[in-house]
């Protein structure tokens, strides 16, 4: 099971990942792999960007973070963030089995 943990406030963005979808023996999971272009493109869309500030990312096994703070009136990052929620629910609605998703908003 991939745990998917968010934590979001008015400005600060916080997504944790831990396990294994185990769908399919490793290189052959089409959930692990759903799941890591969905965090990959998260990270790519966030990183650097001049918008955004304090960003870290941390990648461990079993275990991927990513942390950010950003300007909520930057329409650029919230949709960022909902696509990428939007596939990462997708893929957890699909299978259920393999993904769950724990999200907390604060402050908003």
């Amino acid at each position: 099971m991939i745990d998917i943990n968010i934590k979001s406030s008015n400005n600060l963005y916080d997504i944790t990942l831990s396990g294994h979808a185990n769908y399919a023996p490793a290189g052959k999971d089409i959930v692990c792999a759903a799941v890591s272009v969905l965090i990959e493109t998260l990270i790519a869309e966030t990183d650097g960007k001049p918008f955004i500030s304090h960003f870290t990312h941390e990648t461990k096994p079993d275990k991927t973070r990513i942390c950010f703070e950003y300007n909520p009136f930057i329409t650029e990052t919230a949709a960022v963030i909902h696509c990428i929620e939007t596939g990462l629910k997708g893929v957890a609605d699909t299978y259920p089995d393999n993904v769950k998703i724990i999200k907390k908003v604060f402050g908003n």
